[in-house]
């Protein structure tokens, strides 16, 4: 468990690795895998050789009894993992495609900008990214807040929460795709996809 925990913090805040997004593929949550039984098969060694003083056949034999072991449930159970997701998730998204966007309101502003040319706002630790439209340009504003403390002044707007880190404008959602990690949100203006995390879909449905 505490091996685990180092090696998933490792990849989510070493090597920047997050489980959300287009990019953790079913290829790269093998990998990952992979090197966690690895890491855990060193530790074994490691524990079994210098403080249990017991003697094993090599490493090497080790590691390749612990990918026996691990390699084929990993395969079996991720492919099934990915074939659920993306069913749905992908019904999730038709689902939001066909239903009509609301409207954009205007007349509320956050930091003296439009709520309607908002296209999505982004936490940064204590501080917040508003990316918004300025004469037809995607421009970026940074100011001191959280998501949290101003998402009660945006109930009455189109502006609404989709992830821990991100508020994104409905009414700017030119589709929805749904994959084996969730949904991801294409906005008016925008090139970088926007997730929409478990814990929000329900709610930005």
């Amino acid at each position: 468990m505490i091996v685990s925990s180092i090696y998933d913090y490792s990849i989510s805040h070493i090597f920047k690795l997050n489980n959300i997004g287009t990019n953790y593929t079913l290829g790269v949550w093998l990998v990952v895998t992979m090197g966690l039984i690895l890491v855990i098969a060193i530790v074994n060694y490691i524990f079994i050789t210098y403080y249990l003083s017991s003697a094993v056949s090599g490493f090497f034999s080790m590691l390749l009894g612990t990918l026996l072991v691990g390699m084929f449930p990993l395969i079996f159970i991720g492919s099934i993992a990915v074939n659920q997701g993306e069913k749905k998730y992908g019904a999730i998204a038709d689902d939001i495609n066909q239903k009509s966007k609301l409207p954009p309101t205007n007349s509320i502003k956050v930091f003296n900008i439009h709520s309607g040319d908002i296209r999505y706002i982004e936490a940064m630790q204590n501080y917040i990214r508003i990316w918004h439209v300025d004469d037809g340009t995607l421009s970026q504003k940074t100011e001191r807040a959280t998501l949290t403390t101003i998402a009660v002044d945006l109930e009455l707007t189109s502006l609404k929460r989709c992830h821990r880190s991100y508020i994104v404008n409905t009414s700017s959602v030119l589709r929805a795709e749904g994959n084996a990690q969730g949904l991801q949100l294409t906005l008016k203006d925008v090139t970088a996809p926007i997730p929409v995390s478990r814990k929000y879909v329900n709610d930005f449905r």
